[in-house]
């Protein structure tokens, strides 16, 4: 008996709800809604309770296979499935690449989920992934702290002010080898003096660990704060509390925990660190000591053999290419032919001759129109020597500069004023110079100009201390050239560290042009809406919306995730000839992802994207891409963008 053809017929009032809709966004285009094999994926994906990039995904990989074979999903075999299998490991993905193992099996798994349901829901006969075999990974060794990183992790603990006490001894608890949320559950009552009793742990793995006598004085002087601040500590109270306004007073989350670790981490300067290292950096010392492991199990905690096993490959690794160096007569990044063992048997002397007849450094008979120009420089934040070094070198040296005390924050610099240019003009740009400095370190510069010696009396330097004072020199007169320039800098609020971007565009710019140059500029991909705040007309132009006023105003991206921006006017120029605009001065770190939900959504995948652990790791990698890099910003990059786009608009200079 034939089977009579059925035409399928989709209503109006039959359509996705927006869910749906949603979901098969990324649907390719060339896949025809009548596709039985895309039918069958669609309802098998609506009847899973699965998150969106999870969705994304399994959607990806079983489109992967459609596109790889024709057959039906009742047609394919085992055969076929191995067959696939080897073709995504020879065959390079869409960059080029040979796919990672983590990414294959993440591709089969998706593979025996949809079988799985094909024959449960009778719509197959035989599951042909039944047999289907993941690939074999080496197991990821434990990362451990370096001792250099532990103790920077402790001396940037002075760093943290009020909040020294408590992250003190919680840092204590880290180097033991307790889990975040271990020390989320902790009382006060649940130390002793010499150990700590953990009553909730994960697997059941509660027990007692002894503590170290550094450790052990820091939570008695912890204790003993607590108490000067007025509180009263009971058996039951929580041993480590929050000091933010919000919670104040109340137990100590994990995410709290994670927080305080991360903040201590980036005055240290380590990288890539969460509590859980200091576990893996605890059993790992553990096994470099040639303790039993048995006994380092019990005072880890650790239920499974198997799982210890890899500190114990870990711990054989290091402890190979220690004597592999000591065998070679090296110390491990030391010098040739010194071990550490033979530093104590040589005797090391000092001498620094200082030349009897060493010039002193004065200034006489200053050139025509040579300022001695003296200053103060203040810089604070991580990164503040490094930054000051740079000023000197960057920005001074081509100055005559002279530092009279080595370590002052005194300069003395010899400042040529000549053509067009003013003093003004020379300072006003050797500030803004180190101010960007700073900011490229996410360090705060102050300058304060002294006193100046002058040549002649034709040059003056105004005192430029007051900041608005500044402002007016430097920005506040409207240039009286037809053709003029703003110079502008734009940030994206709710993200850190800070993505920022300093441009420069004509005056003559629409709101709308404006748009698309922040798209560029940002790295934005122009997929959703957007707002500026102090006007809905678009054809306006900067010179119309800005007039003789510097001020900041906000331009908003995705109606869904929310990316504010503060647009921050800084200057009106002069434009110069011959140069293209609109341009890229400089900027920081790249632009989020699109679609990974706002700020909030942002901090989540930055954490996950750094736990190489993370159960989802290997996904949300797969989703933003092996070639990612928060960090990563390319000047070049952006400008050949910004003229590409002049070419596109024709209209910036009309």
């Amino acid at each position: 008996m034939a089977i009579p053809e059925v035409n399928l017929i989709v209503l109006a009032d039959q359509a996705a709800t927006p869910i749906d809709a949603a979901r098969s966004r990324t649907q390719p285009a060339t896949t025809p809604l009548a596709d039985l094999r895309w039918m069958r994926v669609e309802e098998f994906l609506r009847s899973r309770e699965i998150r969106p990039n999870t969705h994304k995904a399994y959607e990806r990989d079983l489109k992967q296979l459609m596109d790889w074979t024709p057959k039906g999903w009742h047609e394919i075999t085992s055969r076929d499935l191995d067959r696939y299998k080897t073709y995504l490991k020879t065959e390079p993905n869409h960059r080029g690449k040979l796919r990672k193992c983590a990414t294959i099996n993440r591709s089969l798994a998706a593979l025996q989920s949809f079988f799985k349901w094909l024959t449960v829901r009778d719509y197959i006969t035989k599951n042909p992934a039944l047999l289907l075999e993941k690939l074999k990974s080496d197991p990821l060794l434990p990362q451990e702290f370096s001792q250099d990183e532990v103790d920077n992790l402790y001396q940037a603990i002075c760093d943290r002010g009020f909040h020294s006490f408590r992250d003190r001894a919680l840092l204590h608890l880290i180097d033991h080898g307790l889990r975040a949320s271990e020390i989320q559950g902790l009382n006060v009552g649940d130390y002793d003096g010499q150990r700590v009793h953990i009553r909730e742990a994960k697997a059941d793995s509660v027990g007692s660990v002894p503590l170290l006598s550094k450790a052990r004085r820091a939570f008695d002087q912890y204790k003993q704060w607590r108490e000067q601040q007025g509180e009263v500590l009971e058996d039951e109270s929580p041993l480590f509390v929050s000091h933010s306004n919000n919670s104040k007073g109340q137990r100590l989350q994990y995410w709290g925990i994670y927080k305080i670790f991360k903040a201590i981490a980036d005055i240290a300067e380590v990288e890539n660190a969460h509590p859980h290292r200091g576990r893996h950096t605890l059993a790992t010392r553990l096994v470099m000591k040639d303790m039993d492991s048995i006994l380092a199990r019990k005072v880890t905690r650790h239920k499974s053999e198997q799982s210890f096993v890899r500190y114990s490959d870990r711990g054989i690794e290091l402890k190979a290419e220690q004597q592999f160096y000591e065998v070679h007569g090296e110390a491990p990044g030391g010098e040739d032919g010194i071990v550490e063992d033979q530093l104590e048997g040589i005797e090391l002397k000092a001498v620094v001759e200082e030349p009897a007849n060493w010039p002193k450094i004065k200034a006489v008979g200053l050139p025509l129109n040579t300022v001695q120009v003296r200053l103060t420089l203040e810089v604070s934040g991580k990164k503040k020597g490094k930054v000051r070094k740079e000023i000197e070198e960057r920005v001074f040296s081509p100055f005559q500069m002279v530092k009279p005390k080595p370590r002052g924050n005194e300069y003395e610099l010899m400042v040529v004023v000549e053509g067009g240019d003013t003093l003004s003009a020379i300072t006003d740009q050797m500030k803004w110079d180190m101010e960007l400095l700073g900011e490229l370190d996410d360090c705060e510069v102050k300058v304060a100009w002294l006193d100046q010696q002058e040549s002649t009396g034709e040059v003056t330097l105004e005192s430029q201390e007051d900041e608005s004072a500044f402002a007016e020199s430097s920005a506040g007169q409207r240039p009286t050239s037809t053709s003029s320039v703003y110079q502008m800098k734009i940030m994206l609020l709710g993200v850190r560290p800070q993505v920022w971007r300093r441009i420069q565009v004509p005056e003559t710019t629409t709101l709308a042009q404006l748009h698309s140059v922040l798209q560029v500029v940002m790295g934005w991909e122009g997929y959703h809406l957007h707002q500026f705040s102090d006007s809905e007309d678009e054809a306006m132009t900067l010179a119309e919306l800005i007039e003789d006023d510097l001020f900041s105003f906000g331009y908003l991206y995705d109606f869904g995730d929310m990316w504010r921006h503060e647009i921050k006017v800084e200057k009106r120029l002069e434009s110069k000839p011959g140069k293209n605009y609109p341009i890229c001065l400089a900027g920081k770190r790249a632009c989020p992802p699109e679609d990974c939900g706002g700020d909030w959504g942002y901090a989540r995948l930055l954490r996950v994207l750094n736990n190489p652990r993370h159960p989802e790791h290997e996904e949300r990698l797969e989703w933003v891409g092996s070639d990612f890099d928060p960090k990563a910003f390319d000047l070049e990059e952006v400008n050949q963008a910004l003229k590409e786009l002049e070419v596109e608009t024709m209209s910036y200079f009309d």
